[in-house]
């Protein structure tokens, strides 16, 4: 199964799952009295549109290089991942905005029930689940270099953390009384700020992608050093890196004997693109301008 295809199932998966999952907790979460568990659900709800978004965009990027968009369509995938990671702060704030309102409510004397018991079953099976799902997610993610797919995976880990909060203040809630029915409200709190968490982590480095940033430093070394090891090429400049989506790209100019013939100019070239390809992956986008080396030039 190629790549595209593997992070459609796991994106089909990942939707089954999360429509079971909100429609319970919500269900669940009125009936039971937790407004940390309706929270859960909302969120859950967040993990449906991502997946739609997630699906889309692998969608997209699985079409080939065409005439309006010579680098293919990789730039897709990174849009899609920060809507991921907006969907994400949309969700905290709103979970966090009314564990807060409920909890001023509660201190305030409105009265307030402890959840129900179903309440704490229903979160700890939704943790579990969301668990093995972030787990599967992230593994393949990784495996086919898909930054669309670990910003989802990430996502699951947030709704995984925010059922971890419900069993946490909803069970303290039950066990204790409905004295203590505000454990329910902090429980939100404490999910709105791990959601927060993932949001920020999934999209300061893709908006950075988005601006074309350039290759990680070890990446921009190992070429470097390639390239000063090569005692074909006289020297190097203009060397220029940056991200198309989950691959890259990479522009320079070599220098090399003017007295060589353009058969022999351009097998060195073409060594070069193979050797950025190894270490880059071999759908980087490389683009070489040789020129010939003259003596008032400084050798590398």
């Amino acid at each position: 199964m190629d790549k595209g295809n593997r992070a459609k199932k796991v994106t089909v998966i990942s939707f089954i799952i999360n429509c079971i999952l909100s429609a319970v907790k919500l269900v669940v979460g009125f009936l039971g009295r937790s407004g940390a568990l309706v929270a859960d659900g909302i969120h859950s709800l967040s993990d449906l549109i991502t997946d739609i978004i997630v699906f889309i965009s692998i969608k997209i990027t699985q079409k080939p290089a065409d005439e309006k968009h010579n680098y293919g369509h990789g730039k897709v995938e990174i849009v899609a991942t920060v809507l991921v990671s907006v969907a994400l702060f949309i969700a905290g704030f709103t979970i966090g905005k009314n564990g807060v309102a409920d909890l001023i409510g509660f201190f305030k004397g409105e009265e307030a029930q402890s959840p129900a018991f179903i309440v704490v079953i229903v979160a700890a099976v939704s943790l579990i689940v969301k668990e093995i799902l972030f787990r599967y997610t992230m593994k393949t993610g990784k495996e086919i270099v898909s930054e669309v797919l670990i910003a989802n995976a990430w996502h699951q880990r947030s709704d995984a953390l925010s059922s971890l909060g419900v069993v946490i203040g909803a069970g303290g809630a039950w066990l204790l009384g409905d004295n203590f029915a505000f454990l329910d409200s902090v429980a939100q709190i404490v999910v709105s700020i791990f959601i927060f968490k993932a949001a920020y982590q999934i999209l300061i480095p893709n908006v950075g992608q988005l601006a074309d940033a350039a290759i990680d430093e070890d990446e921009l070394e190992q070429i470097n050093k390639m390239l000063e090891d090569n005692t074909n090429i006289l020297d190097y400049h203009h060397l220029r890196t940056r991200h198309v989506g989950n691959m890259h790209a990479v522009e320079l100019h070599i220098l090399v004997n003017p007295e060589l013939n353009i058969s022999d100019a351009h097998d060195i070239s073409s060594i070069i693109e193979c050797e950025i390809q190894g270490i880059l992956g071999h759908d980087c986008f490389v683009s070489i301008h040789i020129e010939p080396y003259n003596s008032t030039q400084r050798i590398k």
